[in-house]
């Protein structure tokens, strides 16, 4: 392959050029492989529901602790895939042990050293909890003690309001629920149990090296070929990572001895986020008020407004920590306020076009369907409302941020 020089550090303009080269120079071998390109064409591989059409673009992850998960050792260190993913690999390093013993393989190259799995599937769990730290340590709690803020937040549920004001800000940029982050460019492809990764040192920004190390290695087209065997594509980006693809024929196997089939693996092996959206949101909120209740205690308030609404007389109220008996007691935070915040989130995220009338209309219809038919009714309608059309996250567009607003009264 053409030596290209894309990386990170390069300008726009220059990186944008030798990533076009990387692609066009990309060799496809003596056989025409499939690849996975997370870059470009598959970005949400594994991390979205593809067996189902009605909900497609959801974002899904395996269970943490989940009896799916089967360890591959190197090192004392545990590396994990899903169980069929671990078979499979593991049946690929015999195929590449067995050409080394034979003296088909050499073990001058790539594969000289036999292949040994450095990282596997990491908990989009922990990582999205460390992401929600630096959120609110980054933006959060600067936006919330601005002299300005702070100010108008005497209790929790005023925190709740100026909150949503800085959704509208953050979420140009940044996502904030879990469906969102798994969905974004800060998740890994590790989170979907799919992918093995033989290399845990090489930046799959920096294409020379891709391209020196791994792609023209005399062994390269041996490699894709034995993964091709077992069902594995090679990512075209991180030409070191393994991706299973469950549809294959050859990956089939292995689930069939696991008890899953491509059109079950969904249901049987994955979680789905939006389940865990909401209540991740009542518990981060009432962690961010108290943090910031316990960083700044009381607040001035004025008492008496004067002439041209000067403050003329001001007053020390000290806020109060809320404690999960304070959830369960104040009215207003039943389950439509959660669900109507949890759609004001979303749909900020997912740039709706919506006016106000569109916002309420979806929060009171969402609130019926929870009330009636219940938690997986509600949540399947929400997501066929905010979530982003099939081929939408593929597309450069302007931001759309709608003219709705998080708006509730007191009673």
């Amino acid at each position: 392959m053409k030596y290209s020089f894309g990386s990170n550090f390069l300008p726009a303009d220059d990186a944008f050029d030798e990533r076009t080269q990387y692609i066009e120079n990309y060799s496809t071998g003596y056989s025409e492989y499939s690849v996975v390109d997370y870059w470009y064409e598959h970005m949400l591989f594994g991390r979205i529901d593809m067996t189902r059409s009605d909900i497609q673009m959801d974002a899904i992850y395996p269970a943490s602790g989940s009896a799916f998960m089967k360890r591959l050792y190197h090192d004392e260190e545990e590396v994990f895939a899903l169980n069929f993913v671990a078979d499979a690999f593991t049946a690929m390093q015999n195929d590449v042990r067995n050409h080394l013993r034979v003296g088909s393989l050499s073990s001058n190259g790539m594969l000289g050293s036999g292949l040994i799995p450095k990282r596997g599937w990491r908990d989009p769990k922990e990582d999205y909890f460390s992401y929600i730290k630096f959120l609110y340590g980054d933006l959060i709690f600067p936006f919330m003690s601005s002299p300005e803020i702070n100010s108008n937040i005497v209790d929790f549920f005023d925190f709740v309001e100026q909150f949503a004001i800085l959704i509208e800000r953050i979420t140009l940029l940044r996502p904030f629920t879990r469906s969102e982050y798994l969905l974004s460019n800060l998740a890994t492809p590790l989170y979907s149990g799919l992918a093995i990764e033989i290399d845990d040192t090489s930046d799959q920004g920096e294409d020379f090296n891709k391209i020196l190390f791994y792609i023209n290695d005399f062994q390269f087209e041996t490699y894709r070929q034995l993964a091709a065997n077992r069902g594995f594509n090679v990512d075209k980006n991180a030409p070191w990572r393994l991706v299973a693809i469950p549809y294959s024929q050859q990956m089939g196997a292995f689930m069939k001895t696991n008890g899953v089939t491509y059109e079950t693996l969904t249901d049987k092996f994955y979680k789905r986020c939006c389940f865990s959206d909401i209540p991740d949101l009542k518990f981060y909120l009432k962690e961010f008020y108290n943090a910031f209740v316990k960083e700044l205690p009381t607040v001035r308030v004025p008492l008496v407004v004067g002439k041209n609404r000067k403050s003329s007389l001001t007053k020390i109220i000290e806020r109060d920590i809320m404690t999960e008996e304070g959830y369960s007691e104040e009215w207003f935070f039943d389950n439509s306020f959660w669900i109507r915040l949890y759609i004001y989130i979303r749909a900020k995220e997912t740039n709706r076009d919506w006016n106000q009338y569109k916002f309420d209309q979806v929060s009171t219809k969402a609130a019926q369907f929870l009330q009636h038919s219940g938690e997986e009714a509600a949540y399947k309608f929400i997501n066929k409302e905010v979530r982003l059309p099939w081929g939408e996250d593929k597309v450069i567009k302007k931001y759309r941020r709608g003219t709705f607003r998080f708006q509730r009264k007191r009673g």
